[in-house]
């Protein structure tokens, strides 16, 4: 019988679920003492190029010279349940195991990405802002 604390992630490999998280912060989100935002949008989905569904989640922050970032963290695999998980380890490691920056969490992209705007005035702030409103035809 398979683990239950064992995925299968990106490449059909297997890994702790919590590990994985864990090691995306680690090498994707700056580092936590030039970090002093931190938001995290809902899990959303998008088609893969094979009609599939593939659910992901966005961390928006600013590197040490503030310029802003947007990251996906993304499960290959149609699994909304994983992706939530995945987002609520996300937290946790942000709270948990690094100085707590300030972190907001949202239920609604637009919301999240125009708190980023406020933060991280720049033009990529604007276009996705632009772009998720254009979607919802607003």
């Amino acid at each position: 019988m398979p683990d239950p604390h064992r995925r299968k992630l990106t490449g059909g490999h297997y890994k702790d679920t919590a590990a994985a998280v864990r090691g995306y912060a680690a090498k994707v989100l700056p580092p936590s003492d030039t970090a002093s935002t931190i938001v995290i949008g809902p899990v959303v989905w998008e088609l893969s190029g094979r009609g599939r569904t593939n659910w992901y989640f966005v961390i928006g922050s600013a590197d040490a010279a503030g310029t802003f970032r947007a990251d996906a963290f993304k499960i290959r695999e149609d699994d909304k349940a994983q992706a939530d998980e995945c987002r609520d380890l996300m937290i946790t490691e942000l709270v948990l195991r690094r100085p707590p920056p300030m972190i907001h969490s949202f239920d609604d992209e637009l919301a999240m990405i125009r708190l980023c705007e406020a933060v991280f005035p720049c033009e990529r702030t604007h276009s996705m802002r632009a772009a998720i409103e254009l979607e919802r035809d607003l």
